[in-house]
């Protein structure tokens, strides 16, 4: 092989190099292409994909929702029944209330005319016991008055009579000291 040969086979390498490049590059260009166009339509796959997804989330969504405003609406109906249960409950109480304290007012209030009528009759009682111990009284003090005087007499009966009895004595005393030796008196201490 000589030097031209070589150059051949250089050059017919150099071209056979060119074309596998512009093949190479065709082939990548077509590749590029392929796969430019997989990735659309893997993009749009997956946007239809985001998009289904993207759909069931928002009528997930949606049921759930409905589910938490039906929960909502049932527990909203049980507290309502609750809070009439309550206000009923209450206004039971208090109607209640209001009888045992009406019954309770009433009860004081008889007990009140029971203790003003009891001190009516007391105080009716005392002035009349007031009276008949003033009319016993003014009987009393008659009567006082009336043993007063009879003592009054009866002491001054006494008091003659002692003086009487006192006079007797002493004659006697005196007649018995002039007969001395006959009668002794002696006073016991």
């Amino acid at each position: 092989m000589d030097e031209k040969d070589k150059r051949f086979f250089e050059q017919l390498i150099a071209k056979q190099d060119e074309k596998t490049e512009q093949l190479l590059a065709k082939q990548d260009e077509k590749m590029e292409q392929g796969l430019a166009k997989q990735d659309e339509k893997t993009e749009q796959l997956l946007a239809k994909q985001d998009e289904k997804t993207e759909q069931r989330l928002v009528k997930q969504d949606e049921k759930m929702e409905q589910r938490l405003a039906k929960q909502d609406e049932k527990m909203e109906q049980r507290l309502a029944k609750q809070d009439e249960k309550m206000e009923q409950i209450l206004a039971k109480q208090n109607e209640e209330f209001k009888q045992f304290v009406g019954v309770l007012m009433e009860n004081t209030d008889h007990k009140i005319a029971l203790v003003a009528e009891s001190h009516q009759v007391l105080h009716e009682e005392i002035k009349g016991t007031r009276a008949e111990l003033k009319k016993d009284i003014g009987l009393c003090n008659f009567k006082i008055d009336t043993l007063n005087d009879k003592i009054d007499a009866v002491d001054e009966k006494l008091t003659k009579k002692i003086d009487g009895v006192a006079t007797d004595l002493k004659a006697h005393r005196n007649d018995t000291e002039a007969h001395h030796n006959v009668y002794c008196v002696k006073e016991s201490s």
